[in-house]
């Protein structure tokens, strides 16, 4: 890079849209980025070991991999409720960053990747915000002076993200050595592996939880790990998660479909909606001409009777999982033959030619007249139209 370009201070036009892949990679005299918000993408290592101290970006939707991997430097970042995913390894070895701001109540983003902040040693407290859906494996490995983390009831998928370079699951805090207080929104406990905490993290720290959650996680696979599990009733998290999968029973699944809709929907991601406590679902069962709903069942409940004018609602009452399974089958009923339609041709002489035919149907009649005869006229329904 020229001196000119890889300055101390990155200044963006209004049309850029997205800075590409590698594109500052090594600038070590830059120091500030202020990214527009007409700036969507950032792309796979775009920063890598620059010397950035601060970075703001109000419009951007994606961080991708390894994006500021290595900015050994980076303090600060900044971004909007615009923020979607941040993919795998965005921050890793980001060894000085303390601050990650998103404005308050901000619900956009969905997904922190594998090894997103990995080696960030100087992360003390981190609030994953409110609609995140998906943690990935090892997204916090090695925050070693991590002493707070909140978790909001919206994580749905917390050990289920593999990284690809291993196809490892789990182990989101693992090397978090000073975890002291894990605070969950969540009255229901998300599924957890028991990887995902060091074991001295079970002995040492206390899981926070809803009023009202605490069997519920003594009794949950790795939540039932921690030692320490209080109730603190100023824990107030509505914003939740559901996932919604469709299964079609029947010889290959024909007959009809099935639609759901949330009465408050925040957002959604691949097959997740994020929404409210206590908003509605709303669960259609449409079936196709001759064919009829022979049952419906939501985790594993047959609910067909309870079904009113083709839907099923059910009030969210915090993340979960609705599996959805239908049944139709074929319900043909002969209908009556319609009436008649009948086209009649009429010549000259010797009478007509009487037709059957079916509605909307197109025809082309020929007029051939005999040897040394010529049409003279030719009328339709009246109409001459020689």
């Amino acid at each position: 890079w020229s001196s000119d370009v890889c300055s101390s201070d990155l200044v963006f036009g209004s049309k850029v849209t997205a800075i590409p892949s590698e594109l500052f990679e090594g600038c070590s005299t830059l120091k500030t980025a202020v990214i527009p918000e007409n700036v969507k993408e950032i792309g796979d290592y775009s920063f890598v070991e620059t010397a950035l101290e601060s970075f703001t970006a109000l419009g951007v939707k994606t961080i991708g991999t390894g994006t500021f991997r290595g900015c050994k430097k980076l303090k600060s970042v900044e971004f909007s409720d615009s923020l979607t995913i941040i993919n795998g390894y965005a921050f890793h070895n980001c060894t000085a960053l303390t601050d990650f701001v998103l404005p308050t109540n901000a619900h956009g983003l969905r997904v922190i990747d594998y090894n997103a902040f990995e080696g960030c040693t100087a992360l003390k407290a981190f609030t994953i915000p409110q609609g995140v859906i998906e943690i990935g494996s090892y997204a916090f490995e090695n925050c070693t002076d991590l002493e707070t983390i909140n978790i909001p009831a919206s994580v749905l998928d917390f050990s289920n993200v593999y990284n690809q370079y291993d196809n490892q699951r789990g182990n989101i805090f693992k090397g978090c050595t000073s975890l002291k207080t894990i605070t969950m929104g969540g009255a229901i406990p998300v599924a957890s592996i028991e990887n995902n905490f060091e074991f001295s993290t079970y002995l040492s720290a206390t899981l926070k939880v809803p009023a009202g959650a605490l069997e519920s996680y003594r009794s949950a696979d790795g939540w039932k790990n921690f030692s320490d599990i209080q109730e603190d009733a100023s824990i107030s998290d509505d914003i939740c998660t559901i996932s919604i999968t469709r299964s079609y029973e029947g010889y290959g699944g024909y007959g009809g479909k099935v639609e759901a809709s949330v009465s408050d929907s925040i957002g959604a991601w691949d097959q997740y909606i994020v929404t409210k406590a206590g908003a509605m679902v709303t669960i259609r069962a449409i079936p196709e001409v001759n064919y009829k709903l022979t049952s419906l069942t939501i985790n594993g409940d047959d609910v067909t009777e309870e079904m009113s004018d083709g839907a099923y609602n059910l009030i969210v009452t915090g993340s979960m999982n609705i599996s959805i399974s239908v049944q139709f089958e074929y319900d043909y009923t002969p209908q009556p033959e319609p009436e008649p339609i009948f086209l009649t041709i009429k010549q000259a002489d010797n009478g007509s030619i009487r037709q059957r035919i079916s509605k909307w149907d197109s025809f082309t009649f020929y007029i051939e007249p005999a040897e040394g005869w010529m049409v003279h006229t030719v009328t339709y329904n009246g109409e001459d139209i020689s």
